[in-house]
């Protein structure tokens, strides 16, 4: 079985993405999501497989949780990156492209202006449930 505090002691805990950030692979400490998969077990059959499935026992304390995305970014909300030297909310990246004040002048001249707040949920695929074969 492997765990975070297992990787951590590579330095493998947290890995890069593909949007130039890291990632946590498994938890050292806090579990920062439901369903997030909290160890990995390796084997050579399914009887050893599951055997080290069933080894896996994890001691939960419940967080307050957060059901409202836009509200995620209030000051009081947990901060759900701890890799983040000196970060004091969750508010992960910013990104803006073009020219600002050119989107601005022609939002100031249109007729009708629609906001709109979206968020992308939470995905995760293959879903997480133990597989033994």
């Amino acid at each position: 079985m492997v765990t975070g505090k297992d990787l951590e002691q590579y330095n493998l805990h947290w890995m890069p993405t593909l949007m130039s950030d890291t990632q946590m692979v498994l938890p050292t400490d806090t579990v920062m999501y439901q369903a997030q998969e909290v160890a990995a077990v390796i084997a050579t059959d399914k009887y050893i497989s599951r055997d080290g499935r069933d080894a896996v026992i994890v001691e939960y304390e419940p967080m307050t949780p957060v059901m409202d995305p836009f509200k995620s970014l209030d000051p009081n909300a947990p901060v759900l990156r701890p890799d983040k030297p000196g970060k004091t909310d969750t508010h992960i990246w910013h990104w803006e492209v073009g020219d600002k004040e050119k989107t601005d002048d022609v939002f100031s001249q249109a007729d009708v202006v629609v906001k709109q707040q979206m968020h992308i949920p939470v995905s995760t695929w293959p879903p997480s449930k133990p597989v033994v074969a």
